[in-house]
């Protein structure tokens, strides 16, 4: 490549660029060399001083307006809106824009245009102040506002982390994939998080804090206690409807606005059930009160001890009232005007009445749990009617009839609120619970289209429709039990039973997890040219079984389906194995027998029952046997009029072992599909043969004949990689391989999957979506069939992966398919020609079956004869097999090879056929792209993102990378490596040819260490940033040495510049050196501390060898003003700064 040996001032650009040794120059003055060096110098090494303000602008398009602006990428910009400038941004990539002060864009298209705005990630934005936006597509829209994650967006003061975040709310926080935050001050954590409440926060993957009801107040229990924070200002949700969760390890709470634990609950819980015990102890204490204990032995001085309520001792009252009065039996009236008419009963104060006439009647019950102590024995008044009294200092009840204080009342209506919610949430459709009224209002349900408020209309739509549903379910059952809907048919008239027979499809796949299936209960199908009829394995025995049976000479069926070879005893113990020996043997002695016809009359009758001679038919089973005890290896049906035709001709078997004879109809679909698999109107010629292609290929320019040939093109024109790669990424696509379509970008996802074209889906592992709106499907393994009752073993039985050229609908023809191998391991396709090359043997079989009839026809009545014409006569150009009794054909196996063009083949020819046009499915199935190699241990991969590889071995691992050729590695995201072995390790890196290694980003090789290649056929470069060829190169040398000094070379003349370049590098670096270490001197010396007024100091610095003493000062003038003052002294000059600034 071209090598700089100089640097030139660009007067357009106002830096220094590279040039060729012999570029001409403008100079530029000495001072402002050095000030750039100087600076370029401090940059590097992180110094900053208030000397050093430059812009810096990198590659074609950047625009770097501010003081200390960076610019780098094509078309970005370091600037204002309006390219003013702007101090201190940068912006990196293509289309960044850094456009306002001490803003940082990094990423292609990122945009910040807040001041102190930051922004990393490809089309990230920054619209507002001081954000902070990180994330492919990330957004902050107003002011102080984080976004970290691809697609996050950011509000006022927001903070938004995960994939797809939203902090949309002022003051917001979002923390998740799809976490969203759009209340003011609220926060969502966990993924699909969702807080639209202000002041509200959604704890957890999928809580939703959304509540409407904030500004109510909170469940008041009618008199009691006046409740803390009665409204809230926000809440915080760990689930969501139907999604609640648990809070555990919550600590007992201890002020009132502390959150509760279930311990706590149970607590108040155990008190509420005392109440009802207490009551009961209560009960027992009043009748244990018993005057016959003999505690009162003398009632006179007792009495006389009562003063007039003046009472006892602990027992006194206060009272001017009347006396108390207890008229009901076993009553108790204590206090004045207390009165207690009812049996057993207690008036307990002064004015308390116990009058209860309802003691029989059963107490309150709200459940359904038996109460203790039902009945009332008596009552306790402590009070009447308007003047209640407050029992206080009682104790929390605890057995079933003890009375409950206050407390435990709370507890237990805390417990009814918690129960009103959970019924609530239960019954769901908005349905709240009123802690004040304690009423649960109705829910909305929106069932089937309608709105429902309660829950039995709920229960009844769904009802009415599940009965619906039921009766829809029967009815679909019998239509599907009577074949009436669904793939599989029966019509009722006709009880034919169709499949599929409405959608397209041209394979019905039987194989399950077991493998293939036997298909039962198959009727005879139809036998002739143009039947589509399966055949079952019945018909397949016959037609071996005719065919045993016409051979005779002790031919079977064997297990497999195959037919044994006959023995035929002839001319006194000659032994022959096949019809050819036979016929032969019997041929010489016939021409014999002419003249001893009259010594065999009685054998004629044999001969006519077919008891003797080459074809012969057993008397019982009436099967023919032609030459079975003769050898001969052809079978000739030519006559006087030259070759006859062989008809009735059953379809031989098509596999790697047959040697069956096959008819004109197998031998025209294999020429058939041959001719449709090479496509360029290749059709079927009346004799059989295929006609030639014709391709218009290389854009209309050049029209070949022939695959071969269309191949050589195709492969001469693929060679020449051009620079036109950039388009493969957008779908452009690259000479010979494109693409023409608005349809989404192709999918592979499955494991090293490959899928080309739009909208193409690979989601199978391993395999290949060809063509748009091609789809991969499932991988079937089949691993043999069985014909005749015997097994084939397929080879390729164990599928990795699958191609796919279409989809359910949308098949495609593969069309110039090379041959395919035919052997027992060959996985090849076949072509038609393949198929019409077997189709043409079994023509021939025909023709020579003929002979056979021909050869015998002498033979009076036997049991092979030529037909007969409609008067009778011999028909010497029509031959059946069997007599034309046979309704299925005959097979005839041993079969040779044939040779001439009217010979008969045989099933190894016709398998040879079949592995041409596999080959040419395989090889040649698109003539535009053809790849050699081992599909089961050569494929290519492509695992990164909308990676591309093609080629055994190849493997685009790196995002957006492209692999080409043998052993391609693309591990570098958006590399290219094109050629065998190439490896592009590096991003953005090209490597192109065999072996060729880019292992530094942003770079393109043509070669690896060692191993490196010139670039020829180079244009003349124009641009700034384009290549330059050696005829520019020499060009500019012989300028350059025409104005050279008399007697000075080129080299010398180089020299003389290098060294002088050299030497006021090394001053700026000196002066640079000396520079840094002079700041770095003054920045140690401390500043006056706070309440002091002046501070005087001495400072020291050393960078790269050079050393620096400073001198300063610093002074606080007032509270808010302090300015700064110093000097840096080095051996290359001396450094002043002064600095003021004002403080609040």
């Amino acid at each position: 490549m071209n090598k700089s040996y100089k640097t030139v001032w660009n007067e357009s650009t106002g830096t220094y660029v590279a040039a060729p040794e012999v570029a001409k120059s403008r100079g530029k003055k000495s001072r402002s060399t050095k000030a750039l060096a100087a600076a370029i110098v401090a940059a590097g090494t992180g110094a900053v001083t208030s000397m050093s303000a430059h812009a810096g602008a990198l590659d074609g398009g950047t625009v770097a307006g501010g003081t200390q602006s960076v610019a780098i990428g094509s078309s970005s910009y370091a600037t204002n809106a309006g390219f003013g400038p702007y101090d201190s941004s940068v912006a990196v990539g293509a289309y960044s824009t850094a456009s306002n002060q001490r803003t940082t864009a990094i990423g292609t298209a990122a945009w910040a245009t807040g001041i102190q705005d930051t922004v990393i990630g490809y089309h990230a934005s920054a619209g507002g102040n001081d954000n902070t936006v990180i994330g492919a597509n990330a957004k902050g829209t107003v002011t102080w506002g984080t976004a970290v994650g691809s697609s996050s967006q950011v509000a006022y003061f927001g903070a938004a982390f995960g994939v797809s975040s939203v902090a949309s709310g002022d003051f917001s926080a979002a923390v998740g994939a799809a976490a969203n935050a759009t209340g003011a001050s609220s926060s969502a954590l966990g993924y699909g998080s969702s807080a639209v409440t202000s002041n509200s926060v959604a704890l957890g993957a999928g809580s939703v804090a959304k509540s409407g009801t904030l500004f109510l107040g909170g469940f008041q229990p009618v008199g009691g206690t006046a409740i803390s924070a009665a409204t809230a200002a926000g809440e915080v949700s760990v689930g969501d409807a139907g999604a609640e969760r648990r809070i555990t390890n919550v600590a007992a709470g201890l002020t009132a606005t502390d959150a509760v634990n279930v311990s706590q609950l149970k607590s108040e819980d155990a008190k509420v059930n005392n109440i009802s015990n207490n009551l009961s102890n209560l009960s027992n204490t009043v009748n244990n009160i018993n005057t016959g204990t003999g505690n009162i032995t003398n009632i006179s001085n007792t009495v006389n001890n009562i003063t007039n309520g003046g009472g006892i001792k602990y027992f006194h009252a206060n009272s001017t009232l009347a006396d108390s009065v207890a008229t009901g039996a076993e009553s108790v009236a204590i206090g004045g005007n207390a009165s207690a008419t009812a049996a057993n009963s207690v008036a307990l104060g002064s004015n308390s009445v116990a009058n209860s006439t309802t003691l029989g009647t059963a107490g309150f019950n709200p459940g359904g749990a038996a109460i203790s102590a039902g009945t009332a024995a008596g009552e306790v008044s402590i009070g009447k009617a308007g003047a209640e009294r407050r029992i206080t200092n009682v104790a929390a009840g605890y057995a079933a009839t003890d009375a409950v204080n206050v407390s435990q009342l709370m507890s237990e209506d805390a417990k009814v609120n918690a129960e009103g919610t959970s019924i609530a949430n239960v019954i769901g459709g908005g349905s709240t619970y009123n802690s004040t009224t304690g009423a649960i209002t109705g829910p909305t349900f929106n069932i089937g289209g309608k709105t429902i408020t309660t829950i039995a209309g709920a229960i009844t739509n769904i009802d009415g429709r599940v009965t619906q549903n039921t009766t829809d379910i029967s009815n679909i059952t019998t239509q599907i039990t009577n074949g009436e809907i669904g793939l599989v048919q029966q019509a009722g008239s006709t009880a034919t039973i169709t499949v599929a027979k409405g959608t397209a499809g041209s394979l019905v796949d039987f194989t399950g997890t077991a493998g293939a299936r036997k298909l039962t209960g198959v009727a005879n199908g139809n036998v002739n040219a143009s039947s589509v009829d399966a055949v079952n394995g019945s018909q397949l025995f016959n037609v071996a079984q005719s065919t045993a049976n016409a051979f005779g000479g002790g031919s079977t069926v064997n297990t497999d389906g195959t037919i044994s070879n006959p023995t035929y005893v002839i001319n006194g113990g000659t032994t022959v194995h096949n019809a050819g020996d036979a016929i032969t043997n019997i041929d010489g002695r016939v021409t014999q027998n002419t003249t001893d016809i009259s010594n065999i009359n009685s054998q004629i009758t044999q001969i006519t029952n077919g008891e003797i001679g080459l074809v012969q038919q057993d008397a019982s089973t009436r099967n023919i046997t032609v030459a079975k005890g003769t050898d001969g290896t052809i079978v000739d049906f030519t006559g006087t009029a030259g070759a006859r035709k062989l008809t009735g001709v059953a379809n031989g078997a098509v596999n790697v072992s047959s040697v069956d004879a096959v008819n004109g109809s197998q031998l025209f679909n294999v020429a058939q599909s041959t001719a449709n698999a090479i496509g360029g109107g290749s059709t079927v010629n009346s004799d059989g043969t295929i006609s030639n292609p014709t391709y218009v290929i290389n854009g209309g320019n050049t029209t070949v004949s022939n695959v071969g040939d269309a191949i050589t093109n195709i492969d001469g024109r693929v060679t020449n990689i051009d620079n036109s790669m950039n388009n493969i990424v957008n779908g452009g696509g690259i000479k010979y391989f494109h693409a023409n379509s608005t349809l989404a970008d192709s999918v592979a996802t499955g494991v090293d999957s490959i899928a080309i074209g739009g909208n193409a889906s690979a989601t199978t592992s391993n395999s290949v979506a060809l063509g748009s709106n091609s789809m991969t499907g499932a991988v079937v393994a089949t691993t043999g069939a069985t014909i005749g009752g015997q097994n084939y073993t397929f080879a390729g039985s164990a599928p990795v992966g699958t191609v796919s050229v279409g989809s359910a609908g949308q098949e495609r023809t593969i069309t110039n398919v090379a041959a395919g191998q035919l052997s027992a391991s060959s996985t090849d396709a076949v072509n038609g020609s393949q198929l019409h090359a077997t189709n043409q043997a079994v023509n021939q079989v025909q023709n020579q079956v003929n002979n056979i009839s021909n050869t015998v026809n002498n033979l009076s009545a036997g049991a092979v004869q030529y037909d007969r014409n409609a008067d009778g006569s011999v028909d010497y150009s029509s031959v059946t097999m069997g007599g034309g009794n046979a309704p299925d054909g005959t097979v005839i196996h041993n079969v040779a090879a044939g040779t001439d063009d009217s010979d008969a083949v045989n099933k190894g020819q016709m398998d040879a056929a079949i592995a041409t046009v596999t080959n040419i499915a395989n090889n040649a199935s698109d003539p535009m792209f053809s790849a050699n190699g081992d599909r089961n241990t050569e494929a290519a991969k492509a695992s990164g993102t909308h990676a591309t590889a093609m080629g055994p071995m190849s493997n685009a691992s790196g995002n957006q990378s492209i692999a080409t050729g043998y052993n391609a590695q693309a591990s570098g995201d958006s590399s290219m490596a094109i050629g065998a072995n190439s490896k592009a390790t590096a991003d953005h890196a090209v490597a192109l040819g065999d072996g060729s290694v880019a292992d530094r980003a942003n770079t393109v090789s043509v070669g690896s260490a060692g191993k490196e290649r010139q670039v020829t056929n180079v244009a003349a470069g124009t641009a700034r940033t384009d290549a330059v060829n050696v005829g520019q190169l020499n060009d500019s040398i012989t300028a350059a040495v025409g104005d050279l000094p008399a007697g000075t070379t080129a080299k010398s003349y180089t020299d003389q510049q290098v060294n002088m370049v050299q030497q006021g590098v090394n001053s700026v670096a000196r002066n640079a050196y000396s520079g840094i270490a002079a700041a770095t001197a003054l920045t140690m010396i401390p500043d006056v501390d706070q309440g002091k007024t002046i501070a005087v100091g001495v400072g020291a610095g050393s960078y790269h060898g050079y050393q620096a003493t400073a001198l300063g000062a610093s002074a606080r003038i007032t509270q808010n003003i302090k300015v700064k003052l110093g000097a840096g002294i080095s051996g290359q000059g001396t450094t002043v700064g002064v600095g003021a600034s004002y403080q609040w």
